[in-house]
């Protein structure tokens, strides 16, 4: 995993979301957000790294994470890449 701190935009067929990365790996990147999608969902993820590079890429919803804790930022969902 690396560290990274970005804001996603990521969108389906109907919607457009927005959440907060903190880190990513080969696997994918875990997006904390509110606006769950179902596992196996397809979605257009699209974030900027730290040199301001656009990363625009499909990924599919692998796990979610419900809010279990005192930090809602630990919510979220795990995107394959």
């Amino acid at each position: 995993r690396v560290v990274i701190e970005a804001d996603i935009g990521f969108q389906s067929d109907d919607n457009f979301y927005t959440g907060f990365s903190e880190d990513m790996s080969a696997g994918g990147i875990f997006v904390s957000t509110f606006d769950f999608r179902p596992i196996g969902s397809q979605l257009a993820i699209n974030f900027s790294l730290p040199d301001g590079h656009l990363v625009s890429a499909l990924g599919v919803v692998r796990w979610l994470r419900e809010y279990f804790g005192d930090d809602p930022d630990d919510m979220g969902m795990e995107i394959a890449l």
